[in-house]
């Protein structure tokens, strides 16, 4: 794909920075097969359409994720997602007074 992430490219520096870096960068081993999974999978889904990509196909299923999970980890992971302020201070600031969104 042209576009996006590079699923491949991204599990590879995981990989590098983890055996670079055992004793800073500790990874648990299903992260990377996870991510090889997800590499392997896009590559075989860009063998069929070049404009493939898998981060796209799970979108949907972390749109619906983010949104009814109410757990102060998704909400952070659902601001991230939106370019929103991470900051708890301040939302904790704005749910006591006016919000500017």
């Amino acid at each position: 794909a042209s576009e996006g992430v590079d699923v491949k490219g991204v599990t590879n520096v995981m990989e590098e920075m983890s055996r670079r870096n055992r004793e800073l960068f500790a990874l648990p081993p299903y992260v990377l097969y996870v991510a090889r999974a997800f590499s392997t999978l896009e590559g075989i889904g860009l063998s069929i359409d070049e404009n493939y990509a898998i981060v796209q196909e799970c979108y949907p299923y972390l749109a619906r994720r983010l949104f009814t999970d109410k757990s102060p980890r998704a909400k952070a992971a659902l601001r991230a997602m939106l370019g929103l302020t991470e900051d708890v201070a301040s939302e904790s600031s704005t749910a006591n007074g006016s919000s500017s969104g």
